[in-house]
């Protein structure tokens, strides 16, 4: 079953909404709304802003080494250390 052009048009509809709420109630910028090309833009691709809560934390140079840490990586290290004062006492 294929895609309709109304399916689609839909789509980038919701896309576009999406994107002026965006720069309406998170960035707070109502000059940009009425630029046409740049909600299009926006709407194909979100990967415009790199601001912290857009962006990569990895990527972010003003946070600190732990908070660029995945979950999963900082737990790691936790059980890490966990395991490591274990065998400390174990030793003692």
């Amino acid at each position: 079953m294929y895609r309709t052009k109304e399916f689609r048009r839909d789509v980038e509809k919701k896309n576009k909404n999406r994107v002026k709420h965006i720069i309406k109630d998170v960035w707070h910028e109502e000059g940009l709304l009425e630029n046409p090309k740049f909600v299009g833009k926006m709407a194909n691709s979100r990967q415009l802003c790199s601001c912290e809560m857009c962006g990569n934390p990895r990527h972010d140079h003003f946070s600190s080494q732990k908070n660029k840490l995945t979950i999963q990586e900082r737990r790691a290290e936790e059980d890490l250390k966990d395991w490591e004062e274990s065998r400390e006492s174990e030793e003692n």
